[in-house]
């Protein structure tokens, strides 16, 4: 039966000579969570195939299933709260001293009510697992994160390996993460130290060489599948991804190191060489370990050559970092996961590409020549020291895993690298930097010649894509309707963001749209105020890349269109404000300002009676004279008590002082009152002549003072009528203006929202 043609996407990361890759392939994705157990397995009498058995249901309610097969969420019955239990397959019974320990309540390790042969039944932990947790973030897990999760399942290792035990099955989907608090969880495979009749075939996956080799099962097994553990999360992947169980036991079989070169930090990678080595003996172990997490440096873990190469080992060994090399390939192990100290005192020092020439003098093989050749190139190329020694290291040993600057080159690798690029994580930009500058997605590719123009394998198809994306930018940005937005994109996104974008593209990985998806549909949710064009592209598979990139413009423009609206909103307020305390104050102080108009009225009708009276006394003008005087006296009285009261009800509150008689009059008189002060003889002649006069008129004729004098207080009435509307008017002018100045919610300010993105 022939084999399927393999797609490129499994090509994605090279093997090492000796390696071979099945398709599809046996184990990997969640095949990696799953504990293999004895051939042959059936179902547990009385286990119903969607619930529980009658035995358990008594003391525990079926809440829901969970995703992982054979696991369920309960509610104790006795006491009301959760649990999980888990079904064996097959039935396989504990160690009674095991379930004793853990039916006990241990730091870091999950507490069980039950432990049968059939089922186990633990508290239930909130969280993830690491594996989900991995999956859900593809940024992937920092030196901090992985810091507190190696302390916690390393004292729980401790706890345990204490008293005799060994989990044996320590990986990500066996380690649950509530926030920042690990818990080892899933014991179904645990047993004592020493024991014999281990459960077979387990994962080789996160299992160490001895048990692969020799079946052997040790406490030095646990730390091994923490060093896988932390490897996987660290690195973005599993080494053995893809992978048969059989191409891991081969791989062990030829004593094969594993390869940490991937892992971005160098205290992670430190860990990781300690826990996987392949010699138990020399593993690191809770001592090592405690002393990685206090900042020390444990003792270098012994390095095992390797049973097979690439090439026939040299008399004389390269010594490099403290060890002795005779071989290239295992040579370009340590130089790769050494990667900055190899650039440092290899490439850049004066000599130590002379050093490195002269150790390959001892190879006659074609390989060799072909290293000593571009050893020599190396030295004379003006590159940076990081391509020189990815030239070097390709040709120590053409069959290397894709790494590069300790960033595995496989397609999760590169999304890892362009999401932190974006996030200007670490050196996560200089290697996005050199893979699209230098092409190096092409170089990974080793089948594929040089000058050849097609290529089938998948970097090479990548690199393609990734500058198809790239020269198809413009056409993305002309398909974002606000101009503005177009300029954002056009002049103020870095070509860091552009290449890692299209990177993105390119990969064309479900998750990753599908959380890009959802992350700008969260922002467009959040946004202050609603910006359409963002909507429109955050909605879009095919455009959300641009609105990844406009995201923070967006919420810019959103937050300056709100406080726009604010503050257009607070200043109608106010105007209403205003418009109801001045009606307010009319309404309050009305009998306050009629009290002003009968007082202005009043002091009018005194000096009428005076000067009624004194041309009584006088009596230079006859009886009928004085008669027409009081009825005039009487009439113009009701008609100006009659419009002060109106010109009061209408002003209200601001009728005194401004518009009363008494304040009027007072304002009136302070001309007079500064020409006295100037020249108080002449003023005080000018009014006795002036007082002279009106009593000369009064004693005469007293009746027409009166109308004269109603006539000019009905004229100034008119007068003070105008000048309060006046006022009004340029009251309500100032609030017209003002809101004219202030910005109305169409007006989105877009010169203020690109300055506020850009800081």
């Amino acid at each position: 039966m022939s084999q399927p043609d393999r797609p490129a996407v499994l090509d994605e990361t090279l093997l090492d000579a000796g390696r071979t890759r099945l398709f599809p392939p046996a184990r990997g994705g969640d095949a990696l969570d799953e504990t293999l157990l004895d051939i042959g397995r059936s179902r547990p009498d009385g286990w119903p195939a969607d619930g529980l058995p009658a035995g358990l249901t008594a003391r525990y309610e079926l809440l829901r299933r969970l995703k992982r097969p054979g696991l369920f969420v309960v509610r104790v019955r006795a006491d009301g709260t959760e649990a999980v239990v888990k079904r064996h397959q097959p039935a396989r019974r504990p160690d009674p001293a095991l379930a004793a320990y853990l039916a006990g309540r241990h730091p870091r390790v999950v507490r069980h009510l039950e432990f049968e042969a059939e089922y186990s039944v633990m508290d239930f932990v909130p969280g993830q697992t690491l594996r989900e947790r991995q999956r859900a973030d593809s940024r992937g897990f920092g030196l901090a994160q992985l810091t507190s999760v190696v302390q916690q399942v390393a004292a729980a290792l401790i706890g345990l390996h204490r008293c005799g035990y060994v989990h044996r099955d320590v990986k990500p989907a066996n380690v649950m993460l509530d926030g920042t608090e690990a818990t080892l969880v899933d014991f179904g495979v645990a047993g004592p130290l020493g024991a014999a009749g281990w459960p077979e075939p387990i994962s080789s996956f996160y299992q160490p060489p001895e048990w692969s080799n020799l079946r052997q099962v040790g406490a030095a097994t646990d730390w091994w599948g923490l060093g896988m553990t932390v490897l996987e999360l660290a690195a973005g992947e599993h080494p053995f991804e893809g992978l048969s169980d059989e191409d891991v036991r081969r791989h062990f079989g030829q004593t094969r190191p594993v390869d940490v070169s991937g892992v971005p930090d160098d205290r992670l990678r430190a860990l990781c060489q300690g826990l996987l080595v392949t010699d138990p003996a020399d593993r690191w172990s809770g001592t090592e370990v405690g002393l990685w997490l206090a900042g020390r440096a444990p003792a270098p873990p012994r390095t095992t050559p390797s049973a097979t190469s690439t090439a026939d080992a040299a008399e004389q060994p390269y010594r490099f970092r403290g060890s002795s090399y005779q071989r290239r390939d295992e040579l370009a192990t340590a130089m790769t996961t050494a990667w900055n100290h190899s650039v440092r005192t290899i490439v850049e020092r004066d000599g130590g590409l002379d050093g490195l020439s002269a150790w390959l003098d001892q190879f006659s093989d074609d390989d060799a020549a072909e290293a000593r050749r571009v050893v020599a190139a190396v030295g004379e190329a003006t590159e940076s020291g990081h391509l020189r020694l990815l030239r070097i290291l390709r040709a120590l040993d053409p069959a290397r895993p894709a790494v590069y600057r300790n960033h595995v080159i496989s397609r999760l690798g590169l999304l890892a690298i362009a999401r932190r690029a974006m996030e200007n994580e670490g050196d996560n930009p200089e290697v996005l930097s050199d893979l699209w500058n230098g092409r190096l997605l092409r170089e990974f590719d080793t089948s594929v010649p040089a000058d050849a123009e097609r290529g089938g394998q998948a970097l090479t198809d990548l690199d393609r894509a990734w500058r198809r994306a790239y020269r198809e930018w413009p056409e993305l940005v002309r398909q974002v309707t606000d101009p503005e937005a177009q300029r954002h994109l056009r002049d103020t996104v870095t070509d860091r963001d552009r290449v890692a974008v299209c990177l993105r593209v390119a990969l064309r990985q479900p998750d990753d749209l599908r959380a890009v998806l959802e992350q700008m549909r969260r922002t467009d949710a959040e946004l202050a105020w609603e910006v359409p064009w963002f909507t429109d592209l955050a909605h879009d598979p095919a455009t959300v890349w641009a609105a990844l990139l406009l995201a923070g413009f967006a919420t810019a423009r959103a937050r300056t269109i709100a406080d726009r609206v604010q503050v257009r909103e607070l200043g109608e307020e106010s105007t209403r404000a205003i418009a109801a305390f001045r009606e307010w104050s009319r309404r309050q102080n009305r009998p306050v300002a009629l009290g002003w108009a009968v007082t202005g009225v009043c002091l009018i009708a005194v000096a009428w009676v005076a000067a009624i009276t004194g041309a009584d006394a006088a009596g230079r003008a006859d009886d009928r004279v004085i008669g027409l005087a009081w009825v005039a006296a009487s009439c113009c009285l009701s008609v100006s008590l009659l419009a002060e009261g109106l010109l009061a009800v209408q002003i209200g509150g601001r009728f005194h002082n401004r518009y009363s008689i008494p304040g009027a009059g007072a304002i009136a008189l302070r001309p007079l009152g500064r020409w006295m002060q100037r020249s108080w003889a002449s003023a005080a002649l000018a009014l006795l002549g002036a007082l002279a006069a009106v009593a000369l008129v009064a004693s005469l004729f007293p009746q027409y003072l009166v109308i004269a004098t109603t006539v000019g207080q009905l004229a100034w009435v008119s007068r003070r009528w105008t000048a309060w509307g006046r006022q009004v008017t340029a009251e309500e002018e100032q609030i017209a203006a003002a809101e004219r100045r202030r910005p109305s919610d169409n007006d989105d300010g877009p010169d203020r929202a690109a300055e506020g993105a850009d800081s």
